[in-house]
């Protein structure tokens, strides 16, 4: 506000008109909102003045505690400048903005404008992390370090900042530190482990908020992720130049894995799938050799570090996607069990002008060495065999293939082949040379791992439950225009997510039942089950489906006088089964309408379960 000299000259002429009051010692009370006079009830009622040296100025005037903001004369400008001729009445009546206290606080990070303002000040506020920290949150739940608020009263908030760990600290240094990388890279990478961290902890509301926190700054399907590099000098991540693997795009499939955990809910644990990694511990290897592709055998060991503290690198490279099963599963425990094979085993190679493909001979032959104990309780195989690829597989103008999807059906098993990983023991621990270059880093494992997993297990989902044609053609859905039209996204893993929320999740039979293998080497099982039996009376007992949550998941079969009769446990809820010359049949007018039921034998042909609508229901023992 302006104070212009003729005013200063007549405020002694209106000074005594009404009571005054010094604008030090009034205070605007919260509770109705009005001026009262400090230490005291009193309602302002009177003018405001304010001492300039030893001055004593009026400025504005008080209504009933209410603040007058308009000049004598009618004028509302800030400033007028007046002729003074004679005795003049004029006042300088603007309104009193109260000053309120912006307070701020965090540790592990420096944040700016704290301070004094005016009502209506709009105040950014900026979190930035020390070395060594990343920003958080703010106390308020908010993710982004920049926040803009309107001052309407005093106000205090908390910025919280996490100390990064120790391995992404080392991982950023060996990359040139944090700062190298742009603020994209970085969010996406923390994002994904922070909330891996958080799943594992099964903090689900951490994890989301999270989640949705970097799916608003960069929304799905974006094609701003196909920017984000996982190079910090390159704008391809799939080039020889690139230092560092982290996902292309950064991230990205583990962040849409998260994602889906989160929305479907971590569900409690309602069965087990165990994935069994086949470690052969040495090979004969023949692999090509530069410059002409001849030949040669060498006798290689398995990389120590595939075998290095309780395989680490192993469950590390797969925490994501057996999180990610068993979310998609309804509750299936993924658990990691690791079998080393003292025998060697045979590495061979095939080039086809424009790839290389390097595995091991006879993967079936390796998985055989397993003892049936362990076997009979596999549902995933994994076999991972020293690397027939000299280095890093740089100088052959091709790369090399050394993994992938395969099946595999146990001697003596007709059922559909179990789902079975393909690697080398090199794709854990060095970067090929179309992915990066040098040794993996932790960081880029948990990155870049999941990646793999989900699109060869999507291979096999895709192979049994046939019926949703989703991959009428190798990779299909590389094409975007072979998406189904009601399919969302861009990329691949858009692709994944979409078949699982709109096909897969409701499949019949169920991603559970389709997984968990039922038989072992000691059963006889045909595609996917036999429909004859011979001698009813084997029957007789009680049978549970997996999880049994109530009643209705532990059913009767009881044999009587050739008569056989399906009934819920302890309910009057049942029905009679149909002898059709030895195939079982539910009929008709059963809930389920009328359909095969399947037995399961073992090789002895003891019963050791049947199948009914889709489900799996064990026989007691």
């Amino acid at each position: 506000m302006k104070f212009l000299f003729p005013i200063i000259i007549i405020a002694s002429l209106f000074a005594q008109q009404k009571k005054e009051y010094d604008i030090e010692n009034i205070y605007l009370r919260e509770l109705d909102k009005v001026y009262i006079k400090k230490f005291s009830d009193e309602v302002v009622n009177g003018n405001i003045y304010q001492m300039f040296g030893d001055q004593k100025v009026v400025i504005g005037k008080m209504v009933k505690g209410k603040r007058e903001g308009v000049w004598s004369d009618g004028s509302t400008e800030e400033s007028i400048a007046i002729t003074l001729l004679d005795d003049t009445s004029i006042e300088s009546l603007f309104e009193l903005e109260p000053v309120y206290t912006v307070t701020v606080t965090g540790e592990g990070g420096v944040i700016s404008g704290a301070g004094e303002y005016q009502k209506g000040t709009v105040v950014t506020l900026t979190a930035s992390p020390d070395e060594g920290y990343r920003f958080k949150k703010w106390s308020d739940g908010e993710y982004k370090p920049e926040k803009i608020i309107t001052i309407e009263r005093d106000y205090s908030i908390i910025g919280i900042f996490e100390p990064l760990p120790s391995k992404l600290v080392e991982f950023y240094d060996i990359h040139g530190g944090r700062t190298a990388f742009n603020t994209k890279q970085t969010l996406a990478l923390e994002t994904l482990l922070f909330a891996l961290e958080d799943i594992e902890n099964n903090n689900l509301k951490e994890a989301r908020e999270r989640i949705d926190y970097i799916f608003g700054e960069i929304p799905l399907s974006s094609y701003i992720w196909g920017q984000i590099t996982s190079s910090t000098n390159s704008t391809n991540s799939h080039c020889t130049s690139c230092p560092i693997n982290i996902g292309f795009p950064v991230s990205y499939y583990g962040l849409r894995m998260l994602d889906q955990i989160i929305r479907l809910g971590n569900p409690s644990n309602s069965g087990t799938l165990k994935m069994t990694a086949v470690v052969a511990s040495c090979a004969n290897v023949t692999r090509p050799t530069l410059p002409n592709l001849e030949p040669e055998t060498v006798f290689k060991n398995i990389a120590p570090e595939i075998l290095a503290n309780d395989y680490k690198i192993l469950n590390e490279s797969t925490s994501l996607f057996r999180n990610w099963v068993r979310s998609i599963t309804g509750g299936y425990e993924v658990e990691l069990e690791v079998y080393e094979v003292e025998d060697c085993t045979d590495v061979g190679f095939s080039d086809d002008g424009k790839t290389i493909r390097s595995y091991v001979s006879n993967s079936n032959k390796l998985i055989n060495q397993v003892p049936v104990d362990i076997a009979e309780n596999t549902d995933f195989w994994w076999t991972i065999v020293p690397s027939g690829v000299p280095g890093n597989g740089s100088g052959y103008n091709r790369h090399f293939i050394t993994g992938g999807m395969g099946g595999y059906t146990r001697p003596g098993d007709t059922r559909y082949d179990r789902p079975h990983f393909i690697s080398d023991d090199a794709w854990f621990v060095r970067k090929p040379e179309h992915l990066g270059l040098g040794s993996y880093h932790e960081i880029e494992l948990k990155a870049y791992q999941p990646q793999w997993f989900q699109h060869e297990f999507m291979h096999y989902l895709y192979k049994i439950w046939n019926q949703y044609n989703l991959e009428p053609t190798l990779h299909s859905w590389f094409d975007r225009t072979t998406w189904p039209a009601d399919f969302i996204g861009v990329y691949e893993s858009d692709y994944y997510a979409e078949s699982i929320d709109k096909r897969l999740i409701n499949a019949n039979p169920s991603l559970a039942v389709g997984l968990e293998f039922l038989g072992s080497q000691n059963n006889t099982l045909q595609n996917p089950y036999d429909y004859t039996l011979n001698n009813l009376d084997k029957l007789n007992g009680v049978y549970f489906r997996k999880p049994v949550k109530d009643g209705r998941d532990i059913v009767n079969i009881i044999v009587s006088n050739g008569q056989v009769i399906w009934r819920r446990n302890n309910s009057r809820v049942g029905w009679n089964i149909e002898n059709r010359s030895g195939v079982l049949w539910a009929p008709s007018d059963s809930p389920y309408g009328e359909q095969k039921i399947g037995i399961i034998f073992q090789t002895n042909r003891d019963i050791l379960g049947v199948m009914f609508n889709y489900e799996f229901y064990s026989k007691a023992k």
